[in-house]
C-alpha cells in the first residue's frame, strides 16, 4: 500500500485559501497592504486592480451632463 505524503497535496490548506481571499478583499476595499515582500501582497494587488477596474466601468456607465 503506498504511503500518503502530506507534501503532495493537490489543494492548499483552508487557512491559505482564507488568507488569499482576505488579501484580495482587503485590496478591493482599499485596506492596507502587507509589509514589503510579503507573499500575500500580490493578492492584495489583484484586489486593488479589481477595485480600479470596477471604478472605471462604473464611471463609463454613468451618464454625463450635457453642455447646453
Amino acid at each position: 500500500m503506498p504511503q500518503y505524503n502530506d507534501n503532495d497535496r493537490e489543494y492548499p490548506e483552508p487557512e491559505t485559501v482564507l488568507a488569499i481571499r482576505g488579501a484580495i478583499t482587503t485590496g478591493q476595499l482599499g485596506g492596507p497592504m502587507g509589509p514589503p515582500g510579503h507573499w500575500l501582497n500580490e493578492f492584495w494587488q489583484i484586489g486593488a486592480a479589481l477595485r480600479d477596474h470596477a471604478e472605471i466601468l462604473q464611471a463609463s456607465r454613468t451618464p454625463r451632463a450635457r453642455k447646453s
